[in-house]
């Protein structure tokens, strides 16, 4: 996934320019699929990562239970579920905020490149 994303940059600092105002054809749009390609690569980053978090935090508790730190033991319903993992809690906080925050963020890039500048969206985008 890091791979494709820094590919989408490529891309995107190698194509050229755009003109300044509004898209008017099909093809105007090319520098911002570049940066709705690279958000979704960042999606997929988020969502493994999230996924990665889960089951390493079990690992983590599997052994604590076994070097006889814990009494209970555990179960990934619990891990993934539950509030009192720190780091579980945050990448579901990541994921979940990034997947809020895209579909108005995606609308947005669409609409201030159809009506006001693809230079000013894609600029935006990335920042973004």
């Amino acid at each position: 996934m890091a791979a494709a994303f820094v590919y989408c940059i490529y891309l995107a600092i190698n194509h050229p320019e755009t003109s300044p105002g509004p898209a008017q054809s099909l093809n105007d749009y090319t520098p911002v699929i570049y940066v709705v390609a690279a958000s979704m690569c960042m999606y997929y980053v988020f969502l493994f990562y999230q996924s990665y978090t889960t089951f390493d935090e079990l690992q983590k508790a599997r052994k604590a239970f076994r070097d006889k730190k814990t009494k209970e033991a555990p179960d990934i319903k619990q891990i993934k579920y539950g509030v009192e993992n720190v780091n579980v809690v945050a990448a579901n906080r990541t994921a979940g905020n990034y997947t809020e925050q895209l579909v108005p963020f995606l609308l947005g890039l669409y609409f201030y490149s159809t009506y006001v500048s693809v230079q000013g969206a894609v600029k935006w985008g990335w920042v973004w």
